[in-house]
């Protein structure tokens, strides 16, 4: 299928770049993910093995914009792919091995990821924003768990829980992998429910004990088979949501400290000078894992390019409310998942001039009933998009907040931004002649006048 793709693509003579726009512009038409470039690359080289269906027919689309054909498509795709069984889409790897020279940093999580249980299954919940560094983390702490609890079996699955192309890994395709591990028959399980293979595979695990990593998480729902029920067994499990009825020791992940940041850049340009510009670029890249990655990478690449090019180039993108492709496709995800009133309050939240902000003024942004701005803060903070910084305060990341803001520029209207600029301004007039209301005492010299802000003086 890979190899009929690239000849099709061929024949038609569509450069790379010139296809990944016009896949990107059919599926943002139909509010699907963004893909990656690479990913439409990767489908179009031969000995590709499992592609998505819908990447599939939308690149026949891009090619030659005939719908028709890409339903054709799609008839082949999906006779060749129904000879497979579910068990087959389940990518499940018995190797693992550390991060080299990237991961720094992060021993007060990786102290915590070290406890475990010798009574029982000690679960380890990992959670952050997008691109923070969950599934290296994760990694590392399997490897080093491997070595202090020398399991009978290791094993890393990616549960595609938010993926820009493929639907999330079925439990019970995820508990045929593991019952092939455990060498079980597939004639005893190949007909058996979800919940008759999860007590399969305790059974067959038995004493046997498995340090597992259950990477990309979708949910509780997702999860609830798929734990080990023995002791000594570790699992650590990433998600970029916090996971409320999954029973374990939550360890979340946030963004490195800055000296980790540099150190990290350094490692990966392997160069001890220039620190002051590498502490900029760190800056610039807000101390997000997958963003300073991607900034290392791009330094490799353009070697004629020096560091205070690198760091013009971040800041007159940030000037433009652009970041990375590989961090906006990240974060795409994971807006994409949340509801219309989330997404619609992220975005009102990016028009902040500051980072922090009280409940208050976040419901005046957005415009709605506080009762209901709790809802949706609650909403963004479970999806590791905002921060809690107090009990009625939120925290919002730099790169998400640039992600929003350029949301908000594509959805909303100029006026609706005007206006939401002119409500923060009220509610904090409203706040300080409230406090100057408290604390102003007829005998004192000078009473501020407060005057709600107007349309005309908003910078929005």
């Amino acid at each position: 299928m890979s190899a009929a793709l690239g000849r099709l693509r061929s024949v038609a003579t569509i450069p790379y770049r010139e296809l990944h726009r016009r896949v990107l512009c059919i599926r943002r038409a139909r509010d699907a993910p963004a893909v990656a470039y690479d990913t439409v690359y990767r489908c179009l080289r031969p000995g590709r093995h499992r592609l998505a269906v819908e990447l599939v027919v939308d690149i026949v689309v891009a090619i030659t914009g005939d719908p028709d054909t890409g339903r054709a498509w799609r008839r082949a795709y999906e006779s060749v792919v129904d000879q497979l069984s579910d068990e087959q889409t389940v990518e499940l790897t018995t190797k693992l091995a550390p991060v080299q020279g990237i991961f720094v940093g992060r021993a007060p999580e990786l102290n915590r990821l070290r406890s475990r249980s010798t009574e029982q299954t000690t679960v380890h919940l990992i959670d952050g924003m997008p691109g923070v560094g969950k599934t290296w983390l994760a990694n590392e702490a399997a490897c080093s768990a491997v070595g202090a609890v020398r399991p009978d079996l290791v094993a890393f699955v990616d549960l595609r829980g938010h993926d820009p192309v493929r639907s999330p890994a079925d439990p019970r395709a995820v508990l045929g992998e593991l019952l092939r591990l455990l060498s079980v028959p597939l004639a005893r399980f190949a007909e058996l429910t979800t919940e008759a293979r999860s007590r399969l595979f305790r059974d067959e695990l038995g004493d046997h004990r498995i340090v597992l990593v259950l990477d990309n998480a979708a949910g509780d729902d997702q999860l609830q088979w798929l734990l080990p029920d023995n002791a000594g067994s570790v699992v650590f499990i990433t998600s970029r949501t916090r996971l409320r009825r999954t029973a374990g020791l939550r360890t979340p992940v946030g963004v490195l400290p800055e000296g980790d940041s540099v150190e990290m850049l350094r490692r990966m340009l392997d160069r001890d000078d220039d620190i002051e510009l590498l502490h900029q670029l760190a800056r610039a890249a807000a101390h997000l894992p997958l963003a300073l990655a991607l900034v290392g990478a791009r330094v490799r690449a353009q070697p004629d390019w020096t560091l205070a090019d690198q760091v013009e180039r971040l800041a007159e993108r940030a000037r433009r409310l652009r970041i990375d492709a590989g961090v906006e496709s990240a974060l795409d995800l994971s807006y994409r998942a949340l509801d219309a009133p989330a997404r619609a309050m992220l975005r009102a939240l990016s028009l902040h001039p500051a980072r922090r902000m009280d409940l208050g003024v976040a419901a005046a942004l957005a415009g709605v009933p506080i009762d209901q701005a709790v809802d949706q803060i609650g909403a963004l903070l479970t999806a590791n998009l905002l921060t809690r910084v107090g009990r009625d305060r939120v925290e919002i990341h730099e790169l998400v907040r640039l992600f929003a803001s350029a949301c908000a520029y594509d959805e909303d209207p100029s006026t609706g931004r005007a206006r939401a600029a002119v409500r923060m301004g009220t509610y904090y007039a409203a706040t300080a002649d409230h406090a100057s209301r408290i604390w102003w005492r007829p005998g004192d010299q000078w009473k501020p006048v407060i005057r709600p802000a107007s349309a005309s003086a908003s910078p929005y």
